[in-house]
């Protein structure tokens, strides 16, 4: 009976290790990254897996040259849902989202977002140019703090309630056979 209460038990913490993390994660975005959109563009949205706080002093909305195009940051109801919404619309060319949110749990969740704005088919392939270089920036000055934690702290759970759970297996294993031999 103790083995299998100590095997559902087991089955439990390791089967809900990897959801107990809060952290959210940004789920969807408009436009997405990599999308081409046509001008002028008046908001961009960030939705989370769950309630998260946009940090709207590392969060930073760029044209092409990397320049901070000012904006105001709108929560939905949920918390889930933050709009970007740039003092003037959007005009053609490469833009990028550096943006930065906390989780319910308090951890820091960040990403790069890349879109590109264009005026007509013609200045497509000029946008494209100038969103790769956009793109590279980008990369250079976010890319390293970009973290996913979520997985990390799920295998972490995983692996210290396997750990427990196999050494109280062991104490309960010693004292059934020392039992059995007294």
């Amino acid at each position: 009976m103790g083995l299998l209460t100590l095997t559902v038990s087991f089955i439990m913490i390791v089967g809900l290790a990897p959801n107990v993390r809060a952290d959210a994660a940004l789920e969807a975005s408009n436009p997405r990254d990599g999308d081409t959109v046509p001008a002028p563009l008046s908001q961009i949205d960030l939705t989370f897996s769950g309630p998260a706080k946009l940090d709207e002093n590392a969060t930073r909305l760029l044209d092409g040259a990397g320049t901070d195009v000012p904006y105001a940051a709108v929560a939905s109801g949920d918390g889930r849902t933050w709009s970007l919404q740039p003092t003037s619309d959007l005009s053609g060319g490469p833009h990028g989202v550096i943006w930065e949110a906390k989780s319910a749990d308090g951890h820091t969740v960040k990403g790069v977002l890349r879109f590109d704005v264009v005026e007509s088919v013609q200045e497509s392939a000029t946008a494209e140019e100038g969103m790769e270089e956009t793109n590279e920036v980008a990369a250079d000055t976010a890319q390293a703090d970009i973290e996913d934690t979520n997985s990390a702290v799920g295998v972490i759970f995983g692996l210290i309630a396997a750990l427990l759970l196999t050494a109280i297996a062991i104490i309960m294993f010693r004292r059934q056979r020392g039992k059995a031999a007294t």
